[in-house]
């Protein structure tokens, strides 16, 4: 498929050549690019391919706070001891945006994407008291909005630092701008 379309042959290309993996020289092939990647990260890298796509004609805001919600929850995940599914929770975050980037109720736009029960319900709103998965959502939701003391409470009961969750949106944000200014610009 990559080879197949030269936008995203371009994309990758770009992407792995780009600061946020400081190779020491240029990656010129596409069979080279996904070795150096490997198997989550380029699963990552299509998932936010795929997510520009879906709001190329929506505003830009709408695929970078899904973005930065994406790279937000994966670096939560990490931090309170879910970094076997930080994958998952990368998804919780990008889904997250769904129903604005389809002008379809969430649940309907869900209805043919597989994903882990908890992950399903903590986006659809569903999820048991006492769910990390959930709490992490929350947590990031919270921070969005500037709900300080929710976001002291969430992240305590995660056992993360303040700081840490302050370090984990930056993050994410520079994640974001990096990786949208590489993906919308150029052929495609």
């Amino acid at each position: 498929m990559v080879r197949r379309e030269v936008s995203v042959a371009y994309k990758l290309l770009r992407y792995v050549n780009s600061a946020l993996f400081a190779q020491r020289m240029t990656i010129d092939s596409i069979r080279r690019a996904l070795v150096i990647l490997g198997e989550q990260e380029i699963r990552r890298w299509v998932s936010v391919v795929l997510l520009l796509h879906l709001t190329v004609d929506k505003p830009d805001a709408l695929a970078m706070h899904s973005m930065i919600r994406a790279s937000f929850c994966e670096s939560l995940a990490q931090l309170s001891g879910l970094g076997p599914r930080k994958s998952e929770l990368f998804l919780l975050g990008l889904f997250s945006l769904l129903d604005a980037m389809t002008d379809r109720p969430l649940g309907e736009a869900l209805g043919k994407i597989r994903l882990p029960q908890d992950i399903l319900d903590t986006l659809l709103d569903a999820s048991p008291p006492g769910n990390r998965v959930a709490r992490i959502f929350h947590l990031v939701k919270a921070y969005e909005r500037g709900e300080w003391p929710q976001v002291l409470e969430d992240a305590g009961s995660l056992h993360v630092e303040n700081g840490e969750v302050s370090d984990a949106y930056l993050k994410a944000v520079n994640w974001c701008d990096q990786v949208f200014a590489l993906s919308r610009h150029g052929p495609g």
